[in-house]
């Protein structure tokens, strides 16, 4: 009787079991409906999960219609899965926030046409400029650090890292919409980093519309500016950039970031170049090129702001024209005549004079009082470098 009793049970748990199991597997294809943000994915498999998003609506010149962003205080982070971006709440600004969305124009249009810009000029203008990312690792730090300095710059991308439907491409796009987001403009360096010269025409020409097709992609309208990898150029290439109404920006304040381990041969590199410019161009302005893809290129900026900021206290006292960081490459844009050869060098970054002096009043204003705060901060502390370590 004891034996019958066990194999009449013995299949009524089988059932159970197996009923238990199925309804774990109805429960995980439903909750597999419902992934990424609440769209139906693995309910349809017609629709590839990879897919990327549609590209925004082209806009009338002058805005970008931007993805709405979901602000978390206190860090940075890019959702692969919709694009979407998180970061600290919005920095603050003097500018007028109405003036900020009327002259909305994050790949410089208004910088089309111009002629080969170097850098050099006499006002003491420094522009931040940014190659190679945008990277995933070190961009969304550079971002904050400009934030807290409030300076704007100008990232020169490698469209490649834009290219496809893969969640890594797809969090490079949403990188570069939040660096026009905040301010910045986006420019061209190519799609695959390749130096032109050495290229055909033909390959010259795919890899400029290419990376062009897949910025405006991205931000919603197409860049103007152009910075060649390693600066490389020639007349052909010249021609054919030009042709496509782009600006060339050079530079001539580099700080060989590619090469160091740490901020601090970064700092010392670029300190040095900063001090020949002074030397053989009294009064120079700089066009500074960094690369947000090393973490020490990060960690040295706010040390070059620094070594800036320590340099006006000294201007200060003999009574020379200060360093002026702009936020963009206005004082330096030429645009080119209709009888200029291909390469034509912009004249020298000039600012109009009651302009230059207004701008100056402001930063002497504001240099006095920093001088004399970190002046007060150093007998405090003992230090006798203004510089951070």
């Amino acid at each position: 009787m004891r034996f019958r009793t066990i194999r009449r049970v013995r299949p009524v748990r089988v059932l159970l079991r197996a009923l238990t199991c199925l309804a774990a597997i109805g429960a995980g294809a439903v909750l597999a409906r419902w992934t990424e943000g609440g769209r139906l994915a693995a309910a349809a498999p017609a629709i590839r999960r990879d897919a990327p998003a549609p590209a925004p609506a082209r806009p009338s010149r002058g805005s970008v219609r931007r993805e709405p962003l979901a602000r978390s205080r206190g860090s940075l982070s890019l959702n692969g899965d919709d694009g979407r971006v998180e970061h600290a709440s919005s920095p603050a600004s003097t500018r007028d926030p109405s003036e900020a969305k009327n002259s909305w124009d994050p790949t410089g249009a208004r910088f089309a046409g111009g002629r080969v810009i170097t850098g050099h000029g006499t006002q003491r203008l420094v522009l931040f400029t940014f190659d190679d990312g945008p990277d995933l690792r070190y961009t969304p730090a550079l971002l904050e650090e400009l934030d807290a300095a409030g300076i704007r710059a100008v990232f020169f991308v490698t469209a490649s890292r834009l290219e496809g439907p893969t969640p890594w491409a797809r969090r490079h796009r949403a990188l570069v919409r939040e660096i026009a987001a905040r301010g910045h403009l986006v420019g061209s360096h190519t799609l695959d980093h390749v130096q032109l010269p050495l290229v055909s025409s033909a390959e010259v020409e795919r890899q400029l519309d290419r990376a062009e097709a897949l910025i405006a992609e991205t931000v919603g309208a197409r860049p103007w500016l152009f910075r060649p990898p390693g600066g490389a150029r020639s007349p052909r290439t010249d021609a054919l950039v030009e042709a496509r109404g782009y600006t060339t920006v050079l530079w001539n304040a580099g700080a060989a970031d590619a090469r160091p381990t740490d901020a601090r041969a970064v700092l010392e590199t670029w300190t040095r170049v900063m001090a020949r410019l002074e030397r053989d161009r009294p009064g120079s302005s700089a066009i500074v090129l960094l690369h947000d893809t090393y973490p020490w290129t990060v960690e040295a900026f706010p040390r070059m702001v620094d070594y800036l900021r320590t340099r006006n206290c000294a201007l200060l006292d003999t009574g020379e024209p200060l360093y002026d960081i702009v936020d963009d490459p206005s004082a330096f844009f030429d645009p080119r005549r209709a009888a200029d050869e291909p390469g034509r060098l912009a004249r020298e970054a000039a600012l109009p004079p009651a302009q230059h002096e207004a701008r100056q009043a402001v930063l002497r204003a504001r240099a006095r009082a920093w001088c004399e705060a970190r002046a007060s901060a150093w007998l405090e502390a003992g230090r006798a470098s203004p510089v951070r370590e």
